[in-house]
This record gives structure tokens, C-alpha cells and sequence, in this order.
């Protein structure tokens, strides 16, 4: 005869306790979720405001501002330019505005900067769309199933993402006051844009580190885990995951 063993098997064993374990989100998750939404901002302004670079005001310099995307200028007048125009306002660098002198203003150096921090932003969102389904537990079968390959998987996303503004940061803080670049260099400093990229690098660091103790945690429920997932499946499904499983209630 057939009769149910689920009281005397590992999924009966599972209690109350143990599946809200299971499912709740665990502190390390909600604090690298709160710490990587913030710096994934400051990433943002960072990346759209052009204050990389400014200028001390008393200086009167020609240069006003810049960040990776756009320059500020106010009456300059480039040396290598042959007519006598004087650059006024803020334009877009890929724009038509500094055609003429955009080899001038967008060394090697500078796009090698875009590049990073574009790809710092791309690896950023990507690690915050996986991070939000963890968040919120939904699906809840499919967060129980692969919740620790996707905690390795946003951890990895925030480490690179530390990386490339730490390479971004330190390349463009190393060559920004290059003479063969602007003008004036001694007048200028780094502005709020290049110290929001700073903690976006910090912020980035410390969500990889606190999604690593999730992502331990979660490998240390995946039996429990496993279970719960059992629990959840309609009578009769789990035997398709087990071709054994139908003869072990038989006696």
C-alpha cells in the first residue's frame, strides 16, 4: 500500500522557524541593497554632471568646468585654432561646437576615462537588476533555487564596477593637470562630480563585500532551501525531479 512519509521526511522536518529563515532577506542583502541603490546614484551624477574639473573662480581662467561629456568655456581662444573665435558656454565634446578642436580637448587619456566609467555604469545597473528580485523575494521559487549563484553573480557585477571607477578616477586624477592639455592647469581642481565618483567607488566596495557574506549565508541555507522548494511543488510534481521518488512510499 501507498501512505504519505512526509512527517518522517527531511521536508517534514522543515519547521515554521526554518522557512522564514528561508525566505526573509537577510541583513547583509537589505544594507548592500540600501549601500549599492546610493552609490549607483552617485555613480549617475557623476557620470552625466560636468564637474570633473573646475576652475578657481578669482582666476578668471578661460576654462570654466568639464566632465566626461561636456566643457565649459567662457571667451577661449584655443592657440592651435586658425581663426580667431573665442569659445563661449557649455557644449557637448562629441558635439559640433569643438569639432575643430576636439583632438585637442579629448586626448587619450580622457576617453580611456569614458570608457571605464561608462563601463562602471553598465556593470552597476546590471548588479542592481539582479539585486532587486533578491530584495523583494519574488519569484520566491526561483530566488530559493539559484539565490546563490545570483548573490555571486551581483557581487561579481559591484567588484568590477569598484574596479573601473577606481581605474577612471585614478587615470583622470593623474592626467588632468597635464599642461599639454589645458591651459592653465594650476587653476583648476577636482570638483564634485570626480569626489561623487569617489564614493561611488567606496559604496561599490563595501556592497561587494557585504553581498559576499550574503552569498556565504545563502550557500549555508541552499539544504534547508532545497527543501522549501520540495514543500512548494504541487503533489505529485516532485517525483518528475526524482524518478526513485515514487518508490520510496511504496511498501
Amino acid at each position: 500500500m501507498f501512505f504519505n512519509d512526509r512527517n518522517n521526511s527531511p521536508l517534514g522536518s522543515l519547521n515554521n522557524r526554518d522557512k522564514e529563515e528561508a525566505v526573509k532577506t537577510s541583513d547583509a542583502l537589505f544594507y548592500g541593497s540600501i549601500c549599492s541603490f546610493i552609490s549607483g546614484l552617485f555613480l549617475l551624477m557623476s557620470f552625466s554632471s560636468p564637474y570633473w574639473l573646475a576652475s578657481w573662480e578669482e582666476t578668471q581662467s578661460p576654462f570654466k568646468n568639464m566632465g566626461l561629456w561636456e566643457m565649459c568655456f567662457y571667451r577661449f581662444r584655443h592657440p592651435d585654432y586658425q581663426f580667431d573665435y573665442a569659445f563661449s558656454g557649455c557644449h557637448p565634446i562629441y558635439g559640433t561646437e569643438y569639432r575643430l578642436i576636439r583632438e585637442k580637448l579629448l586626448p587619450g587619456w580622457l576617453m580611456v576615462v569614458q570608457l571605464f566609467i561608462t563601463l562602471a555604469l553598465i556593470s552597476s545597473f546590471l548588479g542592481q537588476t539582479v539585486m532587486v528580485p533578491l530584495l523583494l523575494r519574488y519569484p520566491l521559487k526561483i530566488i530559493l533555487r539559484f539565490e546563490h549563484q545570483f548573490c555571486v553573480f551581483v557581487m561579481a557585477c559591484y567588484g568590477c564596477t569598484a574596479v573601473f571607477i577606481f581605474l577612471g578616477i585614478s587615470t583622470f586624477g593623474g592626467e588632468c593637470w597635464s599642461r599639454d592639455w589645458l591651459l592653465y592647469p594650476n587653476f583648476n581642481y577636482v570638483s564634485w562630480s570626480f569626489a561623487f565618483a569617489l564614493f561611488a567607488c567606496l559604496g561599490h566596495i563595501l556592497s561587494t563585500v557585504l553581498f559576499y557574506m550574503d552569498s556565504r549565508l545563502a550557500k549555508e541555507r541552499k539544504e534547508k532551501t532545497k527543501a522549501l522548494i520540495m514543500q512548494m511543488q504541487p503533489p505529485g510534481f516532485a517525483s518528475t525531479d526524482n524518478p526513485h521518488h515514487g518508490f520510496a512510499a511504496y511498501m
